[in-house]
């Protein structure tokens, strides 16, 4: 696990499942649980503190650790980047990217209540969601702009 000040991001490691935040309020915790999958920390961070307060949160940093956590419970929302490992424009057929994530959702059907895509690559992102609407996901893209601009 990464320490980013008052919270921890998930890097990957599977025993560290039991790990995640929990909102202040438990009632809120009790009945959402949000995943957010990015490797740039400062959209983790905002992340942390736009989405936690309204319930159970987890970042993770990479596809396969995203695709652990999915399989462990049922999610709320999902918010999916594309491009990780700090690469822009990342090869949709790479093993850590957002891609690999649905690939994994399409095959093995998680409960998921809604999926946000919120990549800056628009042609991936826009990809990635229509796959998941194929497959009958509640999913959209939405540009990393646009969520940031919403909250604030």
């Amino acid at each position: 696990m990464g320490d980013m000040g008052d919270w921890t991001v998930d890097q990957g490691r599977a025993s560290d499942l039991e790990e995640s935040w929990l909102a202040e309020d438990q009632e809120a915790w009790e009945k959402r649980s949000i995943l957010f999958l990015d490797d740039c920390p400062t959209r983790c961070h905002w992340a942390q503190k736009h989405l936690k307060p309204y319930g159970r949160f987890t970042a993770s940093r990479t596809a396969a650790n995203c695709i652990l956590w999915i399989g462990q419970r049922a999610h709320d929302e999902v918010y999916l980047d594309h491009d990780l490992d700090g690469e822009a424009w990342a090869n949709p057929h790479g093993k850590n990217t957002g891609f690999e994530v649905v690939r994994w959702i399409v095959l093995n059907k998680p409960e998921i209540g809604k999926i946000i895509v919120h990549s800056m690559n628009t042609p991936q992102g826009n990809r990635m969601a229509k796959a998941l609407r194929r497959h009958g996901y509640d999913a959209e893209y939405r540009s990393w702009m646009t969520i940031v601009g919403e909250a604030d």
